[in-house]
């Protein structure tokens, strides 16, 4: 006889572990909510990323990160088509470096120690959407279920899937390798983070230092994925790594949400990746995710204690808070490759140039605010 399918209950479903779900579900649990996180894999595990998270993502967080950042960054190294290559530096930190799986399992252990729950290895099949509970099936037919599902699991979520809020999701593409290198090697990056730029129509490479290996990788859009894999094996071999075995290869979509499309239905919204909250310049997702996950604690709170009807309040939030700097970086990316010798040249040479982007790596200023500085400029930027 086959076992009876089995339902487990929480007021708060998280589907995905990462910084998104995490961030929600410790805000929930240190309010007393009932929160149940199921995650796919085994924590820690390998999450295609380069690792950086910038000051402002940090400062989001009610707890310290040091435990597990590896390198404060504090030089840019810049390379014009992987030439002329230049560095800018910062006595403020810009980056701070950590390893994916080492972030996210410190993440949700901050959330289970608030006194979230954690289900690990579940692989979800199907969404339930009732009238008065959410919930889902796993892999060995048991459901879970609760008043309130938020959809955490990343790029290709299933739950954005079943809830058919993929719609006007834009897809890039990484693909990223982790190479060991010797001590000496490795402590030639020190410091800086290298990016490479204009190599490929709206896509950059970048070198990033960990405690013991590089990651390194480039980006672009899916629909150039042959050019895209072209400069991976050309950058590659630029750093002279090409042949060394990498500890990891992979490759990772990077959705992009087009402005104010939905990301709730009925009793069910997505955070992070699963709500497409890429910056789009800098290919930062860490601090959306983190400023999502904590704006859908606060709105579902609103909606269990009876406060909100529904949870509508989280797309307004997220389309005052979140997406204005996403459009407008959408817009500046398209100038940015419009015109590559002149913003490389600002870059290099203009001191004013570079604090501005000081800002944006940091996180403390957006591109809503380059836009509002540019006046009527603004418009000319738009027909890029």
């Amino acid at each position: 006889m086959s076992a009876t399918p089995a339902t487990k209950t929480a007021d708060v479903l998280i589907v995905g572990g990462g910084p998104a779900g995490s961030s929600a579900a410790y805000q929930l649990a240190k309010q007393g909510v009932d929160v149940l996180v199921v995650e796919k894999q085994q924590m820690p595990r390998y999450k295609t990323c380069g690792g950086g998270v910038n000051v402002r993502a940090a400062r989001l967080l009610p707890f310290d990160l040091d435990p597990v950042i590896e390198r404060t960054i504090y030089r840019y190294r810049f390379t014009y088509r992987g030439e002329r290559s230049f560095t800018r530096e910062s006595p403020e930190p810009l980056t701070y470096m950590t390893q994916r799986m080492n972030l996210d399992k410190y993440l949700l252990d901050q959330a289970q120690e608030a006194g979230a729950r954690v289900a690990e290895n579940i692989t979800i099949r199907k969404v339930i959407m009732a009238d008065d509970h959410a919930g889902v099936t796993i892999d060995n037919g048991d459901v879970y279920q609760a008043r309130v599902i938020a959809g955490a699991d990343g790029a290709n979520s299933v739950v954005a899937r079943e809830l058919s809020l993929t719609e006007g999701v834009q897809r890039e593409i990484a693909l990223e390798s982790e190479i060991a290198l010797s001590a000496d090697e490795i402590a030639a990056w020190n410091d800086t983070i290298e990016i490479d730029l204009f190599s490929v129509w709206c896509g950059y490479g970048w070198v990033f230092p960990k405690e013991k290996h590089i990651s390194i990788g480039v980006g672009g859009p899916k629909a150039d994925i042959k050019r895209i894999q072209e400069y991976n094996k050309r950058y590659l071999e630029h750093h002279q790594v090409a042949d060394l075995k990498p500890l990891r290869f992979s490759g990772h979509g990077l959705p992009v949400r087009a402005n104010h499309l939905p990301v709730v239905s009925r009793r069910g919204l997505l955070v992070g990746d699963a709500a497409g909250l890429l910056e789009p310049f800098t290919g930062e997702g860490i601090g959306n995710a983190i400023k999502s996950g904590q704006i859908a604690a606060e709105t579902i709170r609103a909606y269990l204690q009876g406060k909100a009807d529904s949870l509508d309040a989280y797309n307004a939030r997220l389309n005052a808070e979140v997406m204005p700097d996403l459009w407008d970086a959408q817009q500046f990316v398209r100038a940015f490759n419009r015109f590559p010798r002149l913003f490389y040249r600002l870059i290099r040479d203009n001191d004013y140039v570079w604090q501005s982007i000081c800002k944006i790596l940091r996180g403390e200023r957006g591109f809503s605010d380059i836009n509002r500085k540019l006046g009527v400029f603004r418009y000319a930027i738009r027909l890029f």
